[in-house]
Parts: C-alpha cells; structure tokens; sequence
C-alpha cells in the first residue's frame, strides 16, 4: 500500500435517496451544476462506465487551480464510484454511498500526491494550508450537492401530478324515499 502525502477522509449526511446521490456523483458532466465553484469545470469523456475518463478542475480558497483527469475504476450503483486520478494530483478517489434512515450517508475518501514540484516541495511546511484549502473546496461542494439534490426533488415533484381522489359514488334512494330525496 502506498503512502500518500495526502489523506483527506470526510463524511456528510445528505436528505436525498442512496440513487439520487449516485446519480449526481457517477456523472461527472453534473459536478459543475452542483459543485460550482469549486469544481470549477467537468467533463466526462464516454459512457457513464468503468474504464471512462473525465477532466476536472476544481478551486477552493486559495488562488490556483488543480486540473484532474480521471479514469472510473469501478461503479457499483448506489454503493460505490471509484477514481483513478492524474495530473495536478495522483491518487485515488472514492466515494461511498450508503443509505442511513431518510437520507444517505456520504463518505469521501481520497488519497493523493501532489504532481507539482512546486506543492512537492511546499507540503512539507504548508500542509495545514493545503489540508484547509481542500476543506474549503470539498465543503463548498457537497453543500451544492445538497442543495441540488433538493431542487431535484421539488422538480420531481412539481411534475408528478397529485393523484385526486373521486368522491364515492352516491346510492341512488330507493322507494318511497327517492320520490323525496333531493
């Protein structure tokens, strides 16, 4: 197992089904409707498929930005996305799903080096700064993510039409009462 420079572990409780969620990560053409801005840019490349690539680009607080290409290594629907990541950083990313009560639990996993010489040698003594900045970026994110799930659900809603119940059809009086019944 190798030893990464960076190990950033973080896990959100989102109102949305274990599917929803999936659905909004497995794609990577959505990042930049719910992760904006800090996923700066996205775009997946083929099928939503193991073995597909994609480009990221994301910033947090600090001015520079980190360019990320991405080959999915593994989907397992509603459970599981798992990244092979290039570039600006290498390592691995993952994310698992999991269904908790009403909602979903989130866990991020992801581990990585950085490829710039520049940050290769600045990790050392500003670690903290970096670790704060993907804080900044991923938080930023998943409260986009939040957001958009819930606009996802008012829109699936608001275009269910509400079923209406009939009332119960009315016996028609019988004898002497019918003559009388108004």
């Amino acid at each position: 197992m190798k030893d990464y420079d960076y190990i950033f572990l973080e896990r959100w409780v989102l109102s949305a089904t274990p599917a929803e969620v999936y659905a909004a990560l497995a794609d990577l053409d959505l990042y930049t409707r719910w992760g904006y801005p800090a996923y700066f840019s996205a775009r997946r490349e083929g099928p939503i498929a193991a073995g597909s690539t994609g480009k990221i680009v994301v910033q947090g607080s600090l001015p520079y930005k980190v360019n990320i290409d991405c080959t999915i290594l593994e989907l397992e629907p509603e459970r599981l996305i798992s990244l092979d990541v290039t570039g600006d950083v290498i390592g691995k990313k993952t994310w698992m799903i999991r269904p908790l009560g009403e909602g979903t639990e989130l866990i991020s996993d992801w581990r990585c080096d950085p490829s710039w010489m520049f940050f290769r040698a600045l990790t050392p003594v500003f670690k903290p700064l970096f670790r704060w900045n993907h804080g900044q970026c991923i938080n930023m994110a998943v409260t986009g993510l939040a957001q958009y799930l819930h606009q996802q659900r008012e829109r699936a809603s608001a275009a269910t039409p509400l079923r209406r119940s009939r009332p119960a059809a009315r016996k028609r009086p019988t004898g002497e009462r019918a003559a009388t019944a108004r």
